[in-house]
């Protein structure tokens, strides 16, 4: 899934936790977690996993499709 990287990097500096401590309260290594930021894509789970270490909805994250 297309997930939007500077909604996430907003979300996660509102949050106060660092991609470390939203890595672990996701169930990711940091690796993935920073993997996932500057790709900007992941699976189905690990965009959910996300959300809900961040306590947003996964619309909140997800690229919105503009056409």
């Amino acid at each position: 899934m297309k997930i939007s990287k500077e909604r996430l990097c907003i979300l996660q500096c509102r949050s106060g936790m660092t991609g470390a401590q939203v890595a672990a309260k996701a169930g990711l290594k940091p690796q993935s977690y920073s993997a996932v930021k500057n790709r900007g894509t992941c699976s189905a789970p690990t965009v959910a996993a996300i959300a809900a270490a961040l306590g947003v909805p996964v619309e909140e994250i997800l690229e919105s499709e503009v056409q």
